[in-house]
């Protein structure tokens, strides 16, 4: 983490440094704008409709593609007034301010974190629309009925297998979607991943040992499955969300999701809090980025599965 050094106050704006990448944030391709307006190149994949070969085959190849991406503006602030600055020195011998800083850094880096599985589960829901077909699609378009993927096994040891097998069917799905290779992460609710845990295939992190710990609010890599599979925990989803996100780490100069920074900067100066009249710091990070989905085929790269509980036949209620 960035540290902030003891300074006067000055209305002049302090450059920081670029989000601090965790294992989350690292799933996207991060690229540094020198202007408030950059252009993506990238290589995507296309399907020539016509057939072009011998055989009478359609031919498939990759196609060099820009898209030109303009940032948008993100900021956090806290207010903190003299009493409270001066008791948390003399009591504690803490330098408040520099601690509030730091809050308000994690705040901004929690808030582009939040913006990124927005977006994949955005595309990854697109994906999973994709592949239903036949009555499935017509209930789904007709009265918007999503039944989803129905949980079978009767002890816990069976439906974290099946749950488990269902997410490296969709891996390998992704990889004969996107021709670059098959899913390597799954984001999940801490209430799923206990049965991803569960599955003998788990290894856990070293920071995470055989618990869910995730103090800090980031989405946080819990273990990997399977020897390859990165497994996170989105502490923002209700704890019995049902949703599995499966994807592929966007690579260079492929489709996905990336991320472009272009500045961030710290003010610090004295103000007056209007609703008590008081006297303190006033401390604000603006940051200007863009988080955008590049591609035509970037939601090939992501994949959500909607699990739910089988229900019981209303007659066995009363038996």
């Amino acid at each position: 983490m960035f540290q902030f050094q003891n300074s006067a106050l000055s209305n002049e704006p302090v450059q920081l440094p670029d989000l601090e990448k965790n294992d989350f944030l690292k799933l996207v391709k991060s690229i540094k704008a020198n202007f408030n307006v950059a252009q993506i190149h990238y290589l995507d994949m296309e399907v020539d409709p016509n057939p072009t070969d011998e055989f009478g085959y359609k031919v498939m190849g990759l196609k060099s593609k820009k898209k030109d991406v303009e940032m948008k503006s993100y900021q956090v602030s806290s207010f903190i007034n003299n009493e409270q600055i001066q008791d948390m020195g003399a009591l504690h011998g803490l330098h408040l301010p520099n601690m509030l800083k730091g809050v308000l850094e994690k705040e901004d880096r929690m808030g582009a974190q939040k913006t990124i599985m927005e977006k994949m589960l955005e595309l990854g829901e697109k994906s999973r629309k994709s592949r239903i077909t036949g009555i499935w699609k017509f209930i789904l378009d007709k009265f918007k009925w999503d039944f989803g993927t129905k949980i079978k096994g009767k002890s816990e040891d069976q439906k974290s297998k099946f749950i488990v097998s269902k997410i490296i069917s969709d891996v390998h799905y992704i990889g004969g979607k996107t021709r670059r290779g098959p899913g390597n992460f799954a984001v999940c609710s801490p209430g799923i991943s206990r049965y991803i845990m569960d599955h003998p295939s788990f290894c856990y992190t070293a920071n995470h040992e055989t618990r869910i710990t995730i103090p800090s609010g980031d989405i946080n890599q819990i273990g990997i499955l399977g020897g390859n599979l990165m497994v996170f925990v989105d502490p923002n989803m209700r704890w019995n969300d049902m949703t599995v996100l499966i994807g592929r780490k966007t690579d260079d100069s492929s489709p996905g999701i990336y991320l472009i920074e272009y500045k961030r900067e710290l003010v610090e100066y004295k103000d007056m809090n209007p609703g008590t009249l008081t006297y303190g710091n006033k401390i604000i990070i603006n940051s200007r980025r863009a988080i955008e989905d590049i591609g035509d085929s970037a939601s090939d790269y992501y994949l959500t599965e909607k699990f739910r509980w089988p229900k019981k036949i209303f007659w066995k209620l009363y038996i």
